[in-house]
């Protein structure tokens, strides 16, 4: 029968990692971050003032890029963001990995399904001519999170050129949306909060259930009393 140092031991093992600990603090600044982004550049005039003339200087020193701009924005359909998702989910469970596959859904559809409610809930007073609320920006969550998910399910070494990759791609979206004037800087901010946030919990989650699986003791089935 294990004793009270081996149960503490057990105890112990399934307590958050450091690492999953910090996942926690990064998922709740990111949610700060998100809200203080509303309450600056959205619910006060002048903050919307400040992030519109953000967008206009962009689109009207870099109107050169508009064309580039909306060729990357173009590869943002819903059809690439499945197609990326899935794959991001078939390189998991190749890797026999199944928890890490269902983390890359979790975190691409919880992240566009966050930033559609906000974009839908939020209000934004004082809109400057007429405008409705544009943050977060749904492009830019989509690529976000399918870069999340790909680094999820890419093994370590590999990992570097994947971040890469995605990083690339997500730059190239991120300033294509505020060029082609569809959002303003802050709608862009908010998106890739948002998408870190869930990305963050999910990733704490994961490992949570990792750590549980791993060091809960083996069944162990009762001893039979032998018979003379």
């Amino acid at each position: 029968m294990p004793g009270p140092a081996s149960s503490a031991a057990n105890r112990a093992h399934l307590l958050p990692a450091p690492a999953s600990r910090s996942s926690l603090v990064i998922a709740a600044l990111s949610a700060l971050g998100v809200a203080a982004l509303y309450l600056v550049f959205v619910a006060n005039p002048l903050g919307q003032l400040i992030d519109t003339d953000a967008m206009h200087a962009v689109m009207s020193h870099a109107s050169a890029l508009r064309a580039p701009a909306a060729r990357v924005l173009d590869t943002i359909t819903l059809r690439t963001v499945l197609i990326g998702t899935v794959a991001a989910a078939i390189v998991a469970l190749l890797r026999r990995r199944p928890a890490t596959a269902a983390a890359a859904l979790a975190v691409v559809g919880a992240a566009n399904l966050t930033t559609q409610l906000l974009k839908v809930s939020l209000s934004r007073p004082w809109a400057l001519n007429g405008d409705t609320n544009s943050l977060p920006s749904g492009h830019v969550t989509a690529a976000a999170s399918v870069v999340a998910a790909a680094l999820l399910v890419t093994a370590p070494r590999w990992r570097w050129m994947t971040a890469a990759i995605g990083a690339t791609w997500l730059a190239a979206v991120s300033a294509g949306v505020v060029v082609a004037g569809w959002h303003r800087p802050s709608d862009v901010a908010a998106a890739l909060l948002v998408t870190a946030s869930i990305t963050a919990l999910t990733t704490h989650l994961l490992r949570h259930r990792t750590l549980s699986t791993r060091h809960t003791p083996p069944h162990r089935a009762p001893a039979t009393r032998q018979t003379r």
